[in-house]
């Protein structure tokens, strides 16, 4: 008997193992495989979209450096001075850009050189060149009025160079104002920062030295050459200075089918290398303590479960000769009868709980999903109101004071010009006390619809105060702003006010006093406070027209 029960749980043992053990090492073996290769084709999706980020953080950095170039020759003190010593106009440009300039500033005149570089972060070779005007092609679209954007090469660097034409007061283009960038290890820094991962830029298709020297180094594999010569984003496995890596090439390109170079970025492999060997590790563990488990579980079972589940048979199989007399659960008070009669008993138990609790569970998510709906509405009305003048359904003064502090902050970092106007109704008192509060209300309503129409998509109007209103002008320099405010006076002073003929003049009309970030102030307050200064100017200048602030510099007599 004893031999008889140690042969049945050797049995059970190598069939506990071969049953479980054995199909689960093989379906852990394949979904090791398939997680590796999961893993292997997302790093190579994620390298593409990596060195495809850092191309287009790369492209808007050179439309950033077409922005400051544009200001840069914009700038009205410049163009009185490309007639002046060549110091004047040099002190002029390290003063007014040398902190801020992301590269080598350059300024020609139709003639000879006047100004070189006066920045220290020239490329190698850029500084003291002196090209001739019709050989180079950002000076020749400046002299014929055109702005110019592009990729180049220069020597054994690729540099982004942008161009724009100085005009004087009769529109003359009397300079060229070039800034170039070179694409080296400190730009590289400002792409790996974004992208998180190693960055580095590779002049030609069979370069092996990244242009920053410092940054990634790596080679084009020769297989992947012709597809990136045609544009696409190519990647592959590599290994750099001993660190396995999957590198990703975008191609830059100065203009479609001109190849120059590519951006070349690398994500570190280690994790798949890990999650092999932990993999490996947790495979052999689970073996051993899987066969320990079934040797285990096989002796527990021959001991405890063999023979009640041998009565249990017994029973069934009497069942299924048709002998009804012996029920299918056994009369024995054991461990197996108790448990087969609960099961039966758990079931239907379980069954009819089980279907209450799903009715009950619907009732509830239904509930839940109304009152989230309902929440919702509430929250977007209770926000809509909190940032709505209700008079007008501009916006009020406290969601103009949150947009505004954005927009100065977005105006510090990517130094692009921000605009705001300050519009007050012309004697509006006189209006409200010849004909009454809903008849200047009813006025107040036709200015704030002019203003709303005659806005930009990215611009903000907002009721001010009272009979004040302002407007943002987002990415809108001066000039711009000033046109903008102009068309906006035009079109109130032109619109069908009930009873305007009581007013002085016989029209409702307006006056908008115009300041400019960062030229006139570079913080919210002071922001207002300059369109304020223009604005009472426009009236003190009789009002129904458009002021703007004026520096000192140009209140004085010039000498």
């Amino acid at each position: 008997m004893g031999r008889l029960y140690l042969r049945v749980q050797n049995k059970l043992a190598i069939a506990l193992a071969l049953a479980t053990l054995l199909p689960l090492g093989v379906v852990f073996t394949i979904g090791l495989a398939e997680t590796v290769l999961e893993m292997e084709r997302g790093v190579h999706r994620r390298a593409r979209e990596v060195a495809s980020i850092a191309r287009n953080v790369l492209l808007r950095r050179a439309q950033s450096l077409a922005h400051y170039t544009d200001r840069i020759a914009s700038d009205p003190e410049l163009a009185p001075l490309l007639s002046a010593s060549g110091p004047a106009l040099a002190r002029h440009l390290e003063s007014s850009y040398g902190l801020t300039l992301p590269g080598l500033l350059e300024v020609y005149v139709p003639g000879p050189l006047r100004v070189t570089a006066i920045s220290s972060a020239a490329p190698a070779g850029a500084a003291g060149a002196q090209p001739a005007l019709a050989d180079n092609l950002a000076i020749a679209r400046g002299l014929a009025y055109q702005r110019h954007i592009g990729l180049e090469r220069s020597g054994d660097l690729l540099v982004v160079r942008a161009g724009a034409p100085v005009l004087d007061e009769a529109y003359r283009v009397v300079g060229v104002v070039l800034v170039t960038v070179p694409l080296d290890a400190h730009l590289a820094e400002l792409i790996k920062g974004v992208v998180q991962a190693e960055v580095g830029f590779l002049v030609g298709i069979e370069a092996t030295v990244s242009t920053n020297r410092q940054g990634l180094s790596a080679p084009v594999p020769r297989r992947l050459r012709a597809a990136l010569r045609e544009g696409e984003v190519v990647a592959a496995r590599g290994g750099v200075e001993g660190r396995a890596l999957q590198l990703a090439f975008a191609p830059l390109q100065a203009a479609p089918g001109a190849f120059l170079g590519a951006v070349a970025v690398g994500l570190s492999r280690d994790h798949i290398g890990a999650a092999r060997r932990s993999a490996a590790i947790y495979l052999g563990l689970g073996s051993v303590v899987g066969i320990g488990l079934a040797w285990l579980f096989a002796w527990l079972l021959g001991r405890n479960i063999t023979r009640p589940l041998e009565r249990l048979h017994r029973s069934a199989r009497a069942v299924e000769r048709g002998d009804l007399r012996r029920p299918v659960i056994p009369e024995s008070r054991d461990e197996i009868g108790d448990l087969a009669r609960g099961l039966q008993q758990m079931i239907e138990a379980l069954r009819h709980h089980q279907e209450l609790e799903r009715s009950q569970q619907q009732r509830l998510e239904q509930e839940v999903a109304r009152r989230t709906e309902e929440l919702a509405l509430a929250n977007e009305k209770l926000e809509a109101l909190a940032r709505t003048d209700g008079l007008t359904s501009l916006a009020n003064h406290r969601h103009f004071k949150e947009q505004l502090k954005r927009e100065v902050e977005r105006c510090r970092r990517t130094r692009l010009p921000l605009s705001l106007l300050m519009i007050d109704v012309d004697h509006f008192k006189h209006y409200n006390d010849v004909n009454g509060h809903p008849a200047g209300d009813q006025a107040l309503r036709v200015v704030a619809q002019n203003l709303s129409s005659g806005r930009r998509v990215n611009d903000l109007v907002a009721r001010y105060g009272g009979e004040e209103f302002a407007m943002l002008l987002v990415d809108t320099p001066r000039g711009a702003a000033l046109e903008l405010a102009e068309q906006l006076r035009r079109k109130i002073e032109e619109a069908e006010v009930e009873h305007e003929a009581c007013q002085p003049g016989g029209r409702l009309t307006v006056s908008i006093g115009a300041a400019t970030c960062p030229d006139h102030a570079d913080d919210p307050d002071g922001l207002v406070e300059a369109a304020d200064d223009a604005l009472y100017r426009a009236k003190g200048s009789g009002r129904n027209r458009v002021e703007s602030v004026v520096k000192e510099s140009d209140e004085k007599d010039p000498e």
